[in-house]
């Protein structure tokens, strides 16, 4: 028996009680009817906060370090025997490609 109300004692700044939010049902009826006028703006601590959590994810990177996709001719068994000597080696036949025309050309791979 539930003997608590479903709504918080603290109310909004228009005087509207707000619902507990272990109460999903009520939760989600009230924010079917929130307005934006309803709100309030956001403090420079909240905005910088609001900033963080949408900059999510991998970070850019910048133009110099992006990586260009070229099409390139091989041997099928060519191809075939750089992949497993690649998967041998721990890398990427990518990077085994790359870090191979870097020695070779006698360049640092970057």
């Amino acid at each position: 028996m539930k003997t608590q109300s479903s709504y918080r004692r603290r109310s909004t700044k228009n005087g509207k009680m707000t619902p507990d939010e272990d109460d999903f049902t009520a939760l989600n009826a009230w924010a079917k009817n929130l307005k934006l006028e309803d709100g309030r703006p956001l403090i420079p601590a909240e905005r910088r906060e609001e900033r963080v959590a949408r900059s999510v994810g991998r970070p850019a990177k910048p133009q110099s370090a992006k990586a260009k996709r070229v099409m390139i001719s091989m041997a099928p068994g060519l191809v075939k025997a750089a992949g497993r000597y690649a998967k041998q080696t721990g890398r990427t036949l990518s990077g085994l490609i790359a870090e191979s025309l870097a020695e070779k050309i006698g360049r640092k791979a970057s």
